[in-house]
C-alpha cells in the first residue's frame, strides 16, 4: 500500500515540472538549417522540488554555451497566486545595449522551440531572434 501511494505522490508531483528528456533534440532554424537543443540536466534550488525552483541546464544553439533556465513566475494580485509559467523556460541576461534572452516552449509532448532573441534599445535595428523549432528527442 505505502508503495503504491509513494508510486502515485511521484507520479503526480513528476507532472507539475517540465516534460523532456534528458539528451539530445534536433530541429530545424529559420534559414532551414538543422540545429540542436541538448538538455543536459536538472537541479531544484535549496532541493525543494518545486516548479518555480526547477533550473534546467541546457546547451544552447546559435552559441557554444550551456545556461541554466527556469519557470517564469506568474504573480496574479487578483487572485492572490503566483504560479510558474509551465510551458516555457527562460534565460535573460543583460548586454551593454539591452537584454537576451532565450525561451524554450514545450508542448503535451515535449520541447518544441528555442528561440534567442537580442533586444537593442539603443539601436532596435541591431535587435536580432533566432529560433531553433521542430525540436524531436533524438536520443542521449
Amino acid at each position: 500500500m505505502k508503495l503504491t501511494v509513494m508510486t502515485l505522490a511521484i507520479f503526480l508531483s513528476a507532472s507539475v515540472f517540465a516534460h523532456f528528456e534528458i539528451g539530445t533534440y534536433m530541429g530545424t532554424d529559420q534559414n532551414g538549417n538543422a540545429c540542436k537543443v541538448v538538455i543536459k540536466g536538472v537541479t531544484f534550488t535549496n532541493n525543494e522540488h518545486h516548479p518555480l525552483n526547477e533550473n534546467v541546464e541546457i546547451e544552447v544553439p546559435f552559441h557554444a554555451q550551456t545556461r541554466t533556465f527556469s519557470h517564469l513566475a506568474i504573480v496574479d494580485e487578483s487572485k492572490g497566486t503566483v504560479r510558474p509559467k509551465k510551458e516555457i523556460l527562460s534565460s535573460v541576461n543583460t548586454t551593454s545595449v539591452g537584454a537576451a534572452a532565450y525561451e524554450l516552449t514545450m508542448d503535451s509532448v515535449g520541447p518544441s522551440k528555442m528561440v534567442y532573441m537580442e533586444d537593442n534599445y539603443k539601436d532596435r535595428a541591431q535587435s536580432s531572434m533566432k529560433t531553433c523549432s521542430e525540436l524531436l528527442f533524438t536520443g542521449n
